[in-house]
């Protein structure tokens, strides 16, 4: 990092930013010079270096950045492609897309469940399950406390899921990005000093200042845990720990939802809760009683759940649809425009629009090594660049995410935490009801529990709790409207820079497509 206030005059912020990223390159080169004799001598920038020694004084700001910008491009097309190639970065931006943002559902499910399963067993062994299946509050904690080993042994059992997941199918891509994953991807517990808030801090203080501080984290686990990753060198060049502080605040937004929709549907599963189908009666008397009494007990079950399972109906078409809107309508555009760009097909996220030139931010360098790039795009991306534009299109992502939006996250972290209490509460009275038929139908009884006080103060609770979901989901489709004529004038402001934007493509510059529109998400949520 640079410490603004302790540059010259002469050296702008963005020049000193290229002189941090050689310095660490060279520093790179000759670290891995040491293991592979091809790059050695490769750190020598002799001929540039004269050409920095010539500047006369007093130094001018604009010749200066260029002597800088030179080097830097020098290095970049001479040495850092053979450092840092472009299908290593494909890899990172693939693994990224597939596990930060949830493009592998599958992954999704099994973290999901695993730590789920974790969750019942520590609360099973405390002997607490009545505070268990309560336990969310508004911060999103509970009362188990869980450590780095366990939550690094639900990871490795996800893997060990998908495995499972995928069956005896034959070796695929999939397969193999899964064991670059495993050997990257960790689980770690987010560690914040007493009396100060969970929020995301890192080196690019811009993106992380501006994403909402709403503690998502917390709904995994009891403890505030995030997905984060070693970045291997040399890509730490293009990924910075400042990004991938983005990409975990990410993924805990992305997995809140798909978790939450995750549960709510599997409450159909339970069969019991759904559907009887009582004996038809027998030739007695006693078995038309016996018939009877069970099609009385399910008729009143059902009654009571009726409103429940409209609640829960209601809650998932919510969640389904904001999740679609996410992943199709943002995520996947802007991530597909962004590797576009980086491959050098086109310069913008809009379908159609091809690189006229893809060089760097200095138009009309004439290619040092003999190649003519402009013809061969996928040559050369400078990885600074690369870094810089990286930047740009998460700022777009998450801004488009409705992540910097407060008002909205908060209310659906809200409407989260009650979803959370209305699937633990169902789950509790079908255990309650699974007692009370054992208790009346072949007299095992538990004298530690009061069955009937016990249903009476699940349904109350439950009676409220989908209340509040209800209320939740109305609140976060009415943030969803005060939001639209906001986003509207952004995007008339946005169409006023379209000059700006075509510039930048001439360029060979990354220029984010412009992605969403919130008013056709409230139309959908508009039921």
């Amino acid at each position: 990092m640079t410490d603004p206030t302790l540059l010259p005059s002469f050296v702008t912020p963005h020049t000193a930013s290229s002189i941090l990223f050689i310095g660490r390159s060279l520093n790179q080169l000759r670290a891995k010079a040491v293991a592979d004799h091809t790059l050695r001598g490769t750190d020598h920038l002799s001929s540039q270096l004269t050409k920095l020694s010539s500047l006369q004084h007093p130094l001018d700001s604009a010749t200066f950045s260029a002597a800088i910008a030179d080097i830097r491009l020098h290095l970049s097309r001479h040495t850092l492609q053979r450092l840092l190639p472009l299908p290593r970065v494909l890899d990172l931006l693939q693994l990224l897309r597939d596990f930060f943002l949830l493009r592998r559902g599958d992954f999704a499910i099994a973290l999901t469940q695993t730590a789920g399963e974790k969750m019942a067993s520590r609360w099973r062994r405390a002997d607490n399950l009545a505070i268990y299946e309560n336990r969310r509050e508004s911060t999103g904690l509970g009362g188990v406390t869980l450590r780095e080993g366990e939550i690094a042994a639900v990871l490795s059992k996800t893997w060990a899921a998908m495995g499972a997941m995928q069956g005896s199918q034959a070796y695929t891509d999939e397969d193999e990005s899964v064991e670059r994953a495993r050997g990257l991807l960790k689980l770690s517990i987010v560690k914040n000093r007493p009396g100060t808030p969970a929020s995301f801090t890192g080196g690019d203080g811009g993106i992380l200042a501006a994403i909402a501080s709403t503690p998502f984290k917390n709904l995994l686990f009891s403890v505030p845990v995030v997905l984060t990753m070693d970045v291997p060198s040399p890509l730490d060049l293009f990924l910075t720990p400042a990004d991938l502080q983005v990409y975990s605040a990410v993924n805990a937004y992305l997995l809140s939802l798909r978790r939450a929709h995750i549960k709510l549907t599997e409450l159909w599963k339970i069969s019991a809760l759904r559907r009887h189908h009582p004996a038809p009666p027998g030739p007695s008397d006693r078995n038309r009683g016996r018939t009877r009494l069970l099609r009385g007990r399910f008729d009143g079950r059902e009654r009571v759940l009726r409103n429940v399972w409209a609640t829960a109906s209601a809650a998932i078409f919510f969640l389904g649809e904001v999740e679609a809107y996410l992943q199709t309508e943002v995520v996947d555009v802007l991530e597909e425009g962004f590797v576009r760009w980086v491959r050098g097909e086109e310069t913008t996220s809009r379908p159609g629009t091809r690189a006229t030139s893809p060089s760097l931010s200095r138009r009309g360098d004439p290619p040092e090594d003999g190649h003519d790039h402009d013809q061969d795009p996928t040559k050369f991306r400078d990885p600074q660049s690369l870094q810089t534009f990286h930047h740009l299109y998460l700022t777009r992502l998450t801004h488009s995410l409705l992540l910097t939006s407060p008002l909205f996250t908060d209310a659906l972290y809200e409407t989260l935490v009650h979803i959370d209490r209305l699937v633990a509460l169902i789950t509790r009275l079908h255990a309650v009801w699974a007692a009370a038929d054992l208790e009346e139908d072949a007299g095992v009884v538990d004298a530690f529990v009061d069955l009937v006080k016990e249903e009476r103060d699940v349904r109350g609770e439950l009676d409220e709790v989908q209340k509040e979901v209800r209320r939740g989901v109305e609140g976060v489709v009415g943030v969803l409207r005060d939001m639209e004529g906001r986003f509207g004038a952004e995007g008339d402001e946005g169409e006023k820079e379209g000059g700006e934007d075509v510039v930048m493509r001439e360029r060979g510059e990354y220029v984010p497509g412009r992605v969403g529109g919130v008013e056709r998400l409230v139309m959908k949520l508009d039921f």
